[in-house]
């Protein structure tokens, strides 16, 4: 990779995308392209120290209602559209990432300015967040369309993304990769408890409602099961309520977000771990967990059903409403293989997952602009 200076520009993130941000900027700069990473909130604390990377920080405000959310979303945009536009003598390539297909208008103005605009796109930009919805698609298109080369994790993104008519700028490629020396099993499988849990943000998405609702019906099968949730969110008092409500804090433990000198530990203790997400790219947890040993049970969404194989490296199940949880925790966690599909998930993220494969794919993608 012979580019010397890069830009990178986020839409301001929660903790969810720091690692995701954090792998990139290290593929980056083992490269030794100089970056200028324009993001914000969570990644700004992240990145402060970090001598390799020029930080441009933006702080964005949820809003506590609809106009407040429309004021402070605009308001940010134009914030990162005359950061980018500061720093624009300085780089010839940007890559868009984490939110980027809504950065339209730093996308235009790069354009104009005849600058070379690379979009990831880690997860479905189509994806129902409400009233926002539609606008949000139309914004995204328009991202998409501009775009010099866009960046999914697998071919079969390119179906669901509904993007198959830019085909020829579409690139695979991953910033996925894992230190296995930290990432390992601590204990086997069949020795650990029966724990099963859920890690990730309480957002409706990722399908934390119904995974909640599953813990009644598990339970009426198997009564010796204990539940692990961690992470925080929109929903977080709306997931708490309801375990309060159904009577189950003696069998729900509620962590808080887990930080990443936490994780390891915490996949450690659980027989199965449940992603029952609505749409997904490629999940880091999920990884993560298999390089833990833990086996993991999820839907088959994005990039997904190239990792798992059912009863080979892990579990799927056909969607993610309750009873459909239920039933297949019971599945997963009554194979008797159980112990053998962890070791091939964890032998499959080894091959598959390391640095060098994804700096593979980020080297083809740079060079096609030299």
């Amino acid at each position: 990779m012979s580019i010397k200076k890069i830009g990178i520009v986020t839409f301001p993130i929660g903790e969810a995308g720091v690692i995701p941000l954090r792998n990139l900027v290290r593929i980056m700069t083992a490269a030794n392209a100089e970056l200028y990473l324009v993001t914000g909130n969570a990644a700004l604390n992240a990145f402060s120290n970090n001598e390799n990377v020029h930080v441009i920080g933006v702080r964005h405000n949820l809003g506590s209602n609809l106009l407040t959310k429309i004021l402070n979303y605009s308001n940010t945009q134009f914030k990162i559209l005359l950061d980018v536009i500061k720093i624009s003598k300085k780089i010839k390539i940007y890559v868009f990432f984490i939110d980027g297909s809504f950065l339209t208008p730093s996308i235009l103005a790069l354009k104009l300015l005849r600058k070379k605009v690379i979009l990831a796109l880690p997860s479905s930009v189509f994806q129902d967040i409400g009233v926002f919805t539609i606008p949000a698609a139309f914004i995204s298109r328009i991202s998409i369309k501009l775009s010099d080369q866009i960046v999914v994790y697998s071919e079969s993104l390119i179906t669901e993304y509904k993007i198959s008519k830019y085909k020829t700028k579409i690139s695979i490629a991953h910033e996925h990769f894992l230190d296995f020396d930290k990432f390992k099993s601590k204990n086997p499988v069949q020795d650990r408890d029966s724990v099963v849990g859920y890690v990730g943000r309480f957002s409706e998405e990722k399908g934390i409602t119904n995974f909640s609702k599953a813990i009644p019906e598990i339970l009426k099968e198997q009564d010796g099961i204990h539940f692990l949730i961690g992470g925080g969110g929109l929903l977080q008092d709306e997931i708490t309520s309801y375990i309060k409500q159904e009577q189950l804090n003696n069998r729900v433990t509620f962590t808080g977000w887990v930080q990443d000198e936490d994780i390891i530990a915490v996949l450690n203790q659980l027989k199965l771990l449940v992603v029952p997400s609505y749409t997904e790219g490629l999940p880091n947890i999920m990884l993560e967990a298999m390089a833990c040993g833990t086996p993991v049970l999820i839907t088959p969404v994005g990039a997904i059903p190239g990792v798992i194989k059912d009863g080979e490296t892990g579990f799927i199940m056909e969607n993610n409403s309750p009873e459909v949880i239920a039933r297949n925790v019971m599945r997963a966690l009554n194979h008797p293989d159980l112990q053998q599909i962890a070791n091939k998930a964890r032998k499959f993220v080894e091959q598959e997952f390391t640095f060098e494969k994804a700096m593979q794919g980020y080297q083809t993608i740079f060079s096609k602009f030299n």
